[in-house]
């Protein structure tokens, strides 16, 4: 036995070897997908043009950066974790044979803050971002690219905001419920803010003078009353139940009254 040894060794080394050998080397390969990333989004990268492999190994060099996900052996997505330069890398594989690695790089840039949308007057005004876009429902509003807008009808308005080039991130706010009244206020309330609309606990309103603000549901009956108000207010409605209020705002002994959806 111990004569035999030194031969079965080397008769695995042989077989090894010979193994080894009969593998083809992968070659070519193109990586496509998403020169650029948004942060908190998914990317989708494909593999292809690669000769002779059977398998692929992926990642990625910075995990904080981003996350990688199979989805078949020759797709993978990408998770954006966070803004920086990203390299996707890809080596082929077939058997114990490693074709050469072909990277992809990936800039991420920033998705902007979610925009809010308040009401001022007769006008809606988005926080501040890089560019605007705003809709009424799905439908875009052609033209309508300012921080701010006057509605000439009644509906629900989003803004989608977008961050700058390359990327162009772009995020889109909650609807806004505006109805366009007939009824012409007081001017001093050319300055009454409030946001957001719907609401689904607090609503902030914003009034530089004395004020008291009444709230009723659809029946008209009065569902909560808050008095002596001035300035940046923070009002809860927790309590009251969900549906449709108008709310009414009284200065001075004048007027101004908004529809609110309750969610």
């Amino acid at each position: 036995m111990k004569k035999l040894l030194p031969f079965l060794i080397v008769f695995q080394l042989f077989i090894t070897f010979v193994n080894a050998q009969t593998c083809t080397t992968p070659t070519g390969g193109t990586i496509t997908g998403f020169n650029n990333g948004c942060v908190d989004r998914v990317g989708t990268y494909n593999i292809s043009g690669v000769t002779n492999a059977t398998g692929y190994n992926w990642s990625v060099n910075n995990v904080n950066l981003a996350t990688i996900n199979k989805i078949t052996d020759t797709q993978y997505s990408v998770v954006f974790n966070g803004p920086g330069n990203i390299v996707i890398s890809v080596t082929p594989t077939n058997g114990s044979c490693t074709g050469t690695t072909i990277t992809y790089s990936v800039n991420v840039s920033s998705t902007p803050n979610k925009p809010t949308i308040a009401q001022t007057g007769q006008t809606l005004a988005a926080s501040t971002s890089n560019s605007y876009q705003w809709y009424l429902g799905s439908t875009l509003l052609a033209n309508q690219t300012s921080q701010t807008i006057s509605p000439t009808q009644t509906g629900q308005y989003r803004v989608q905001v977008t961050g700058p080039a390359p990327a162009s991130c772009s995020i889109f706010s909650d609807p806004f419920n505006y109805v366009l009244t007939a009824i012409k206020e007081d001017n001093k309330f050319d300055g009454l803010t409030f946001y957001p609309n719907p609401v689904t606990s607090t609503i902030h309103v914003d009034f530089a003078q004395k004020f008291d603000v009444e709230f009723f549901d659809i029946s008209g009956r009065k569902s909560l009353q808050k008095s002596n108000l001035k300035g940046s207010e923070e009002i809860d409605l927790s309590e009251l139940n969900r549906g449709i209020y108008i709310m009414r705002v009284n200065s001075g002994g004048k007027f101004a009254t908004r529809k609110l959806i309750l969610q």
